[in-house]
């Protein structure tokens, strides 16, 4: 097989295009795998954070007719109450 001379001959000019892109690719591909973590971390976290923040009912106290007449104890230490018979 004949390969045309200019194609084999390295010149100036390929050694410069050769020299740029294997020093351009790494660099370029390193800053966009970075942008995509950033961006992937992002949405992992906004994912994560939407529990925080659903609002969710508060507890009702519902008074028990039953034990309406009972007597309370109160711990003030640690902050309890207890009602008896």
């Amino acid at each position: 097989m004949n390969i045309p001379k200019e194609l084999t001959t390295v010149t100036s000019l390929s050694r410069i295009i050769t020299a740029v892109i294997f020093t351009v690719f790494p660099f370029a591909g390193f800053y966009l795998g970075f942008l995509y973590q950033h961006q992937f971390t992002q949405y992992l976290e906004d994912r994560t954070t939407l529990n925080r923040y659903a609002i969710k009912p508060s507890p009702v106290a519902i008074q028990d007719t039953s034990i309406a007449n009972w007597k309370t104890y109160r711990n003030e230490e640690y902050r309890f109450e207890l009602k008896y018979p």
